[in-house]
């Protein structure tokens, strides 16, 4: 064993990369290190991604909606899979849902962070939009994904995430209806994905009929949720006082939480998640 990670860990120097972790950390840093050579992945200014700090990768990371929250492999395998599903192309002034190319430049403020302000607020007003009107496959389209309702669930999920990457609430805090607009996300991906959890239910007489969603957690595990900040595990404990569904809410996006032990606000898509079966965080 002990030879095996000595191995591994002369791989990495040879890499330029970190060399500190248990055999299943180097491992997965030496995959995502080879694959950033093999591919020449590297950021705008020509820098090899594999090869960066945390303190370089993170303006790079939040300008594609990477969370910059987390430790230098979070970020950094992120950044890779974001680099080898997205390589670099032009796009066309407008995609077919009528949301600007234009207006999704990027806005620098006097710190230096990377906001995408105009594309969040006319992707966040198209999907409002769009819901009024029942388009869900419209709203899965804002990200510049084609999708149609016969499309995989791969596919769908692929075309949500990237676009809750843009419309959570905490990506999208400049938006008075973050809430709403991202709520609209979730139900159109449930909409598409899902639609045998749709049903009608008949109201009382002379009332119109309206549709509930009702689904089921048979046979699910629950990830283990920690603060991006001290990592500490999240309402496992009767410290926290969060009843048993308020692990919904976090899920969903629809409320913040307050860690216990540094008393840092966080939500789902900052906070580390833990694969209950590998505890890989994702």
């Amino acid at each position: 064993m002990v030879k095996v990670v000595a191995d591994l860990k002369a791989r990495l120097k040879e890499l330029g990369m970190a060399q500190g972790g248990d055999k299943g950390t180097l491992e997965y840093r030496i995959e995502y290190g080879e694959t950033s050579v093999k591919l020449g992945l590297a950021t705008p200014n020509g820098d090899p991604v594999h090869l960066l700090k945390i303190g370089k990768l993170k303006p790079y990371a939040l300008k594609v909606g990477i969370s910059p929250i987390g430790t230098l492999d979070e970020i950094m395998f992120a950044y890779i899979d974001y680099l080898q599903k997205n390589p670099p192309s032009s796009t066309s002034d407008t995609n077919a849902n009528g949301v600007d190319a234009q207006s999704s430049t990027t806005t620098n403020t006097t710190d230096g962070t990377t906001i995408q302000t105009n594309k969040k607020a006319q992707i966040s007003t198209k999907v409002l939009t769009l819901a009024e009107e029942d388009d869900f496959i419209g709203i899965l389209n804002l990200g510049g994904a084609t999708v149609t309702s016969s499309s995989s669930i791969a596919i769908l999920r692929k075309a949500y995430l990237k676009l809750s990457l843009i419309l959570h609430p905490d990506k999208n805090r400049s938006c008075p209806d973050a809430t709403k607009v991202f709520q609209a996300l979730v139900n159109a991906y449930e909409r598409i994905s899902q639609p045998d959890l749709v049903e009608e239910v008949t109201l009382k007489k002379g009332q119109k009929k309206a549709t509930a969603i009702s689904r089921s957690n048979d046979g699910c595990k629950r990830t283990r949720v920690r603060c991006p900040r001290c990592k500490n595990p999240w309402s496992e404990s009767s410290v926290e006082g969060n009843p048993d569904y308020f692990f919904n809410f976090m899920m969903m996006g629809i409320k913040s939480f307050t860690c216990a032990t540094c008393l840092l606000e966080f939500g789902c898509m900052t906070a580390i998640h833990n694969c209950p079966s590998c505890q890989k965080s994702f």
